[in-house]
């Protein structure tokens, strides 16, 4: 008679899904759905939001443009993204070397007690 820890054939078969990602992923399809029957609406609702409500008026001759309201600059930035792609963004740091190797002599040092 085994006193516990692990036994085979227990737990969740390989590749199954836990019935939270299952639920996730069908509320992500009917989303999805709903986005395509209406993109071109979306689509054209996100570039008013992003180009802003302009206005020509004429005063004594002089065009002026007046914004009603004024563009929005993310929503600029995640239509040109959804375009043409993210800007790479580089990842400054790096790894100390001194103390990379100063953990690896102490991890020999604790194995080598063992």
């Amino acid at each position: 008679m085994s006193k516990g820890g692990a036994r085979p054939g227990s737990g969740p078969k390989k590749g199954s899904k836990h019935k939270k990602t299952i639920e996730a992923a069908a509320a992500r399809d009917a989303l999805t759905r709903i986005y395509l029957e209406k993109w071109e609406e979306i689509a054209r609702t996100a570039l008013q939001l992003g180009l802003g409500e302009l206005q020509v008026l004429d005063n004594k001759g002089k065009f002026m443009r007046i914004y009603t309201k004024a563009p929005d600059g993310k929503m600029l930035q995640d239509i040109i993204e959804t375009i043409i792609g993210k800007a790479r963004q580089e990842i400054s740091g790096g790894i100390n070397l001194p103390q990379l190797d100063q953990l690896a002599n102490d991890i020999r040092i604790i194995l080598s007690k063992k």
